[in-house]
């Protein structure tokens, strides 16, 4: 008898990115360790062993949910919704992985609302979290950080537009953690960083 679990992470952002998906793998593999389990990630299941399916993103790892539902049926599967799917719940691919799917995960609380409410009952939050610096930056006022790479699904710019509504006197600096995909979207952030504020800041 085998004295620990495997858990299988499917998600669609390949080894070395900085993609939000990923970054969830490797947490929650990290944690999942911690307790016990084995753990394997991949960005699709090809019928490797495991005793639970873990999900990331429906649209894009709805096909590994629907091959381990046809070849173990019996088996848990897990399907975290881990944003942009929650756009578009009725879409075919989606469907079909919230129906293969035993129990459900989201981001935040205000997803949950996103849900229908029959999913619900079957879902828990799981929050993301940040490490704290090690220390307060230098210089005094409000510091806003935005984590989102440039794309439009996203709203990335959506801080720099909400700091022109920021009162003139107010000291403010936004710092923008995120890749862009091509030069044009860089450009289109700094651009926009300049008219917002003085002190709104774009890091790639």
């Amino acid at each position: 008898m085998r004295d620990r679990l495997t858990a299988f992470i499917v998600t669609p952002a390949p080894p070395g990115t900085t993609h939000g998906n990923r970054i969830t793998a490797l947490r929650w593999t990290r944690r999942l360790r911690e307790l016990g389990w084995h753990v394997a990630v991949g960005t699709a299941w090809h019928g490797e062993p495991c005793d639970v399916l873990i999900a990331l993103h429906a649209h894009k790892s709805g096909g590994s949910l629907a091959r381990h539902a046809h070849d173990h049926p019996a088996a848990p599967r897990v399907l975290a919704f881990t944003g942009t799917d929650l756009e578009d719940l009725d879409d075919a691919r989606a469907r079909e992985a919230i129906a293969c799917a035993d129990r459900f995960v989201v981001l935040q609380p205000r997803a949950l609302d996103l849900l229908p409410p029959a999913l619900r009952a079957r879902t828990v939050v799981i929050r993301q979290t940040a490490v704290a610096p090690p220390a307060a930056p230098r210089g005094a006022g409000f510091l806003v950080c935005a984590i989102a790479h440039l794309r439009e699904v996203k709203d990335p710019l959506l801080a720099a537009h909400a700091a022109a509504l920021v009162p003139a006197p107010t000291a403010l600096r936004i710092v923008h953690l995120g890749g862009a995909p091509d030069d044009g979207w860089a450009a289109r952030a700094r651009r926009r960083a300049r008219l917002a504020r003085p002190l709104a800041v774009v890091r790639r």
